[in-house]
């Protein structure tokens, strides 16, 4: 199979797997922007990955170009979990949804819906993928180093 990005999805919210694999990097860019508006500890994330993709846009082309950015803002969220401190953590977190709703909450549950969104739905790409018969080792991450 070539790439699967714009893989039509039947039974998902999610039409392709491109606009899951969006969503995820969409809500993590959203996230990141609030948190680090609590504890910057000198990062920058607009400047460092751009301005964060409007969620229900299209904003990769294909997985490759995903991937790259995909990595991007991985190495920004553990540069930017490196840096927190345990004050931070009793700071509240402010967040508008997209219904209007303004969420605060203190930063470490907000963490915790975080890393919680995105296993959600990276355990929706590995089904996706077994699936598709692509390997994907997503149960096994213990093995990694």
């Amino acid at each position: 199979m070539g790439d699967p990005f714009g893989h039509a999805l039947g039974g998902y919210f999610f039409t392709s797997l491109g606009q899951l694999l969006e969503h995820i990097f969409v809500s993590d860019m959203n996230w990141m922007g609030e948190f680090l508006a609590v504890a910057d500890h000198g990062l920058d994330l607009a400047g460092e990955l751009g301005k964060p993709p409007e969620q229900g846009k299209r904003a990769f082309g294909d997985f490759a170009t995903y991937r790259a950015a995909r990595e991007r803002l991985d190495d920004f969220i553990v540069a930017c979990m490196a840096r927190l401190e345990d004050a931070d953590l009793q700071k509240t977190v402010s967040r508008m949804t997209r219904q209007g709703i303004r969420l605060e909450r203190e930063v470490w549950k907000a963490l915790i819906h975080f890393f919680n969104h995105q296993t959600h739905h990276r355990g929706q790409v590995s089904d996706i993928l077994d699936n598709l018969k692509i390997e994907n080792n997503y149960s096994n991450m213990i093995f990694l180093e």
